[in-house]
């Protein structure tokens, strides 16, 4: 089936209850929502009334505050940033170096020190572990702002 994927969040608790009774009654949960979805759009309202909540409305957790278990899948995306960060860092020595030496005279001192920065940056893209969130943090706040100042 082709079309247009929809993502929203709810509680877990309320999501395995809204399975289980669709399972009763012999539909997937994800049918349900989808023939609910086109019937708002066929009629143009929605199919049962909307009233103001009974009680208080439940307030919703400052952003800083949301739990591990809402993130822990986008855990990868910091790792893969300073992986990239690395290999642009490696990327951008090498080729310092490299003009550097074409140079008629080229600078010893430079060129060590090129060389040192580009071995550092080397090691620790090769033994830097993803999952290491305080190696990871550290990568991003070395080498996040060295890499933008080549731009």
């Amino acid at each position: 089936m082709e079309g247009e994927l929809i993502r929203f969040r709810v509680d877990a608790s309320i999501r395995d209850k809204a399975s289980a009774v669709c399972e009763k009654l012999g539909f997937d949960l994800s049918d349900v929502l989808r023939a609910f979805v086109a019937r708002i759009a066929e009629e143009g309202t929605l199919p049962f009334e909307v009233g103001a909540p009974s009680g208080p409305r439940p307030q919703r957790a400052p952003f800083s505050e949301y739990t591990e278990r809402l993130w822990r899948d986008y855990q990868h995306v910091d790792a893969e940033i300073a992986l990239a960060l690395l290999a642009r860092f490696i990327a951008d020595r090498a080729a310092r170096l490299d003009a550097e030496e074409s140079e008629p005279r080229p600078k010893a001192a430079v060129m060590g020190e090129l060389r040192a920065e580009l071995a550092q940056a080397r090691k620790l893209a090769q033994s830097l572990d993803p999952k290491d969130a305080d190696a990871v943090a550290a990568v991003l706040a070395t080498y996040g702002p060295r890499v933008a100042s080549f731009e």
